[in-house]
């Protein structure tokens, strides 16, 4: 699980121990005690702080020292954020998925992205920043400004309880780079259960707190590669699902305990144990399983709401037949031929809606 039992610190030549939970959980730092329910989801901290979610695990309320705050979130995105007397404490306008603006009954107030999303200035309505983030790679810096904004890495909203922040599945700890709970997706997506995007936070996100789920068993040499070394240098695509394992055939799916499932239901209950919503658009990172009425993905998408995109074609994680997750892809045509670009088609109901060709 790669858990961080101590922190020795050389310059103030202090220790800070960290104590888990027989799931994984941390329960205690230096700060804090952490309380959770079965199910994994923080509900409490020390004695004054406690958290309630709705039946899809999403936080529906906190209170502090007395005081409640009540959160309305669309999937992954918050939309509102309400007194206990209902009254608009903020609610949040988004385009095309990316914070646009804040407003509340006083003002509005327009939200300035980087290139993953990720809020790093506020400026009102003369143009005047009035709040920024210019934090350090991992996220510890704090926020500056006039107003309180509590977004952070995209997907994440700041506690100033705790200063973690709540990330949908899981509450991340910018002091250590690392989530408080062990990926609920076990070992699907990556070899350490606590870490945020591979280590790369400046060049990926990760909105809900999971990861790429990586199927690839760890039974041979080059799929213990596939898992530990390729799948957490390929990129995220905000909003999807990516699922990456062999293909079977283009009909099948390799899952982590090395067995091939060619049922869609299979499938279906593996995706929303790891967390994937139904409305989730997936793309299959398997081998030929975009292939036709009779593949994965069109079997998929008989019973998934999201559309559902897989390659024509068997991908190459390898060039030269040397095994390094940091080259391109290629896709290799049925000829034997190796392409610079794959081709994914789309099914939704069962019928393709048309393809894409990708260059990566």
């Amino acid at each position: 699980m790669s858990k961080i039992e101590k922190i020795d610190q050389n310059s103030t030549k202090t220790t800070t121990n960290f104590l888990y939970d027989e799931n994984g959980n941390l329960l205690k730092d230096a700060s804090h005690e952490y309380i959770y329910d079965k199910k994994a989801r923080l509900v409490g901290v020390d004695n004054n702080v406690s958290y309630a979610y709705n039946h899809e695990n999403t936080r529906v309320s906190k209170t502090v020292n007395a005081k409640t705050t009540h959160f309305i979130y669309d999937g992954s995105k918050l939309i509102g954020e309400y007194n206990s007397d209902g009254s608009v404490k903020n609610e949040y306008i988004y385009l095309n998925g990316t914070p646009l603006a804040v407003t509340n009954a006083t003002q509005t107030l327009y939200i300035h992205t980087d290139h993953l999303g990720t809020p790093r200035r506020l400026a009102d309505e003369n143009g005047a920043i009035v709040w920024s983030w210019e934090s350090e790679p991992f996220g510890e810096s704090k926020a500056v400004g006039i107003v309180e904004f509590n977004f952070r890495f995209a997907g994440q909203y700041f506690d100033d309880e705790t200063s973690t922040h709540y990330n949908i599945n899981r509450d991340y700890d910018p002091k250590t780079g690392r989530y408080l709970q062990s990926d609920p997706i076990g070992f699907d997506g990556g070899v350490n259960s606590y870490g945020y995007v591979s280590g790369n936070p400046l060049g990926a996100v990760d909105e809900m707190g999971l990861k790429k789920l990586s199927w690839f068993p760890s039974d041979t040499e080059v799929n213990k590669w596939f898992r530990e070394k390729a799948v957490p240098n390929k990129p995220d695509k905000k909003d999807w699902c990516l699922v990456y394992t062999h293909g079977g055939g283009g009909t099948k799916l390799l899952y982590t305990n090395g067995i091939y499932y060619d049922k869609a239901s299979d499938i279906k209950i593996l995706l929303i144990k790891a967390g994937c919503n139904e409305k989730m658009p997936i793309r299959l990172y398997a081998c030929r399983t975009g292939r036709g009425i009779s593949s994965m993905a069109a079997k998929l998408s008989l019973i998934w709401k999201g559309k559902v995109s897989a390659p024509w074609h068997r991908l190459l994680y390898t060039v030269n037949n040397k095994l390094d997750g940091t080259e391109p892809r290629h896709t290799v045509d049925d000829d034997g031929h190796t392409l610079p670009y794959a081709d994914y088609f789309t099914y939704i109901n069962g019928k393709e809606t048309g393809g894409v060709r990708i260059y990566e």
